[in-house]
């Protein structure tokens, strides 16, 4: 069974329904990619398989037309919920940071979840994952087609991503202090993540000009031979393995270089700020009744729009995450202090960034406990 839902990583168990009827059959999750997000579940009775049929997978998305979502209800019964195909998109699902080929699906229906099955001329052209205004974003079925086959293989590896930020070149004052010919066009990196498919090859500063042979317009968008314009970002995922290469064109200080990107997926605990956590609990320590989580994007999502309303600070730390090789640093935080005779007068501190602890830098739970074991003249500061 193939679904889009963020609910596998951190599962104690799965129970598969079919036909929308309450009878139950234990299941067991086969491979899970968050940054689908998109994971395979396996029912090894056959008793469960009697009677169904796989739905035909469309080969490629549809940019426009009539489209059905469905759903079973509790009931038994089938519902089958009008829509339309707005757009096909490069976008993100779940709490990926990965851009995938999305439809994007008006629909008046609420209420819909993860992993609805949308289905256009009788063929499953994505899943459902979630809604944004009045409109539900579904992973693509080429999408899907690339995990099932790397999956059938045993050779999944997750999506390529190329870890850059970047500036818009539409300032033609810009464009040509850059040294871009007229009609050349093109973005600047501002940010080269170490342990993307770009890092130790490309450079903040380098004007992107081509990806996979295509060229890149001032605002990241190239033209997709299928269905039109599209983000640069992805080209590094749109039916392409980590491991493969991509070549690319930039022009740094004046010249035009050709450069050949491994294409590599990254991992979330490599980021400096881990967009999601499964597998195992936050990690934290309460020395002194003092709690010290390490920063992640789960954490922010208690302040429910954080990139508005979670504290400037951490957003301007974010914001400036470093690109260096080699292990991540972390952001400590001291999140909340619980009252005790030992912390008088502390109470009301939380959501600060840790810097130093007895004088010694801190960039991850490990640093903080290290620094806690020397205090200054018996005191911790």
């Amino acid at each position: 069974i193939l679904l889009a839902s963020t609910a596998f990583g951190n599962h104690l168990l799965v129970e598969a329904q079919k036909l929308g009827t309450e009878a139950r059959t234990v299941a067991r999750v086969e491979l899970v990619d968050h940054e689908g997000p998109l994971a395979l579940v396996a029912v090894d009775d056959p008793a469960f398989w009697e009677g169904l049929e796989p739905l035909p997978r469309a080969e490629r998305a549809p940019g426009e037309g009539d489209a059905t979502i469905l759903r079973w209800q509790r009931s038994g019964l089938l519902d089958a919920f009008p829509g339309t195909v707005r757009q096909v998109r490069s976008g993100r699902h779940g709490l990926s940071q990965t851009s995938l080929l999305t439809l994007e699906i008006g629909s008046s229906t609420d209420g819909l979840g993860e992993s609805e099955v949308v289905v256009a001329k009788g063929r499953v052209a994505g899943l459902v994952t979630g809604r944004t205004g009045d409109a539900y974003g579904a992973i693509a079925a080429p999408v899907l087609a690339q995990f099932l086959e790397g999956a059938a293989k045993g050779e999944w590896r997750s999506f390529a991503r190329a870890g850059l930020a970047w500036q818009d070149l539409t300032n033609p004052a810009l464009r040509e202090s850059l040294g871009l010919r007229p009609g050349e066009t093109g973005i600047r990196l501002t940010r080269v993540a170490a342990h993307g498919s770009a890092g130790g090859i490309l450079k903040p500063g380098d004007v992107l000009l081509e990806a996979d042979g295509t060229k890149i317009d001032p605002t990241g968008y190239y033209e997709h031979p299928r269905y039109g314009r599209m983000l640069f970002a992805l080209l590094f995922s749109d039916g392409r393995p980590p491991g493969e290469t991509m070549p690319v064109v930039v022009l740094r200080d004046g010249q035009r270089l050709d450069f050949q990107l491994p294409l590599r997926s990254m991992r979330p605990e490599m980021d400096r700020v881990p967009p999601y956590v499964y597998g195992r609990g936050p990690g934290y320590w309460v020395p002194g009744r003092l709690v010290f989580p390490e920063l992640t994007r789960p954490y922010l999502g208690a302040w429910g729009d954080w990139a508005r309303r979670a504290p400037p600070r951490l957003l301007v730390a974010i914001d400036r995450e470093p690109d260096d090789a080699g292990e991540p640093k972390r952001i400590v935080v001291l999140s909340s202090v619980l009252p005790d005779a030992a912390n008088l007068g502390y109470q009301e501190l939380r959501d600060l960034m840790v810097a130093r602890v007895n004088g010694r830098p801190v960039a991850s739970l490990a640093d903080l406990r290290k620094a806690f074991a020397e205090p200054r003249g018996g005191f911790h500061v």
